[in-house]
């Protein structure tokens, strides 16, 4: 008991530790963490000034008004940019030189529709929004430069995917468990059962909150991935399979002989244990050689012949 305890205090600490890695959304590591919360940030405040620009009714002075407030917050984001140059490495260092002039071009576009709209200018506003597209789109770029640069993939599908299939697993052991256990099988396999419903818990669950808190990181900002449960499940999960494999369901080898013998002694040992389950064990008495089934005063064994 001392051991099995050890070993379950081992399992928890496992679990605590490798749950403390923490992961950035979106970045290689914390150190590049601002920059890319910077590009995510820059991405949607070009989102705002698009929605504000095809659906604002406000006065001409108004308009021009915020439109100059969107123009100030890429004026800094080009400055924080230049200022951060020195300080990256050689890999990040043509981002921010990409991104520091998209933010430029669309600081310069809007500097030219906020004049425009104070001075119902349309053939200047017109070339100012040109402008400011074009830096949309080499902002953009620099987004996907970014990816790249820091080497970084989208491990989201993969967290998706290890939801899915452990929970479809998870989902038709329950089936199982519920629908064709009970008068069925033995006592044995019910718990064999329900073991390999409980492991497939551990990864569905850990895959589960891992894929939830991923989409809901904003990129830069940390998330973690539930390591300890997802694979300390795949190990128990293993480990329930092959129990299962072994002890209950044998492959199908040798001669049909000795399958068709496997089965006979399937067949006796379930028989067995139902009679027992209604019959007061000190009733009959069994073969301990074959198993079969005797009254109490018998000496021999009518199946093999051996001495009782």
């Amino acid at each position: 008991m001392k051991y099995l305890r050890s070993i379950k205090w081992s399992s928890l600490s496992i679990l605590f530790i490798l749950f403390l890695s923490p992961i950035v959304a979106h970045s290689a590591t914390l150190d590049s963490a601002e920059i890319t919360k910077r590009i995510s940030s820059d991405i949607n405040k070009v989102n705002e000034t698009t929605d504000y620009l095809n659906d604002t009714k406000d006065s001409l002075d108004s308009m021009s008004q915020k439109i100059t407030t969107y123009k100030d917050y890429f004026g800094q984001s080009s400055k924080y940019y230049q200022d951060n140059l020195s300080a990256v490495d050689d890999s990040l260092r043509p981002v921010l030189q990409n991104a520091k002039g998209a933010d430029d071009e669309i600081s310069s576009g809007l500097d030219t529709m906020a004049n425009a709209v104070k001075n119902s200018d349309s053939s200047s506003y017109d070339r100012g929004l040109d402008s400011y597209n074009d830096g949309i789109k080499k902002l953009n770029d620099v987004a996907k430069q970014h990816d790249e640069a820091l080497g970084i993939t989208n491990p989201g599908p993969t967290y998706v995917w290890l939801s899915v299939i452990f929970g479809l697993i998870s989902l038709t052991l329950l089936a199982k468990t519920r629908l064709k256990i009970v008068g069925e099988f033995s006592s044995s396999k019910k718990v064999i059962m329900l073991n390999l419903f409980k492991s497939s818990l551990w990864p569905a669950i850990g895959a589960l909150i891992t894929t939830i808190w991923y989409y809901s990181t904003p990129p830069g900002s940390s998330y973690y991935i539930l390591w300890g449960p997802m694979l300390i499940g795949f190990i128990y999960f293993a480990i329930a399979i092959w129990n299962y494999l072994k002890i209950r369901r044998p492959l199908k080898i040798g001669t049909k002989a000795e399958y068709t013998a496997w089965q006979e002694k399937e067949t006796k040992r379930i028989e067995k244990e139902e009679m027992e389950a209604e019959i007061p064990l000190d009733k009959f008495k069994y073969c301990p050689f074959c198993g079969f089934q005797h009254e109490k005063a018998d000496k021999f064994c009518t199946s093999c012949g051996k001495k009782l």
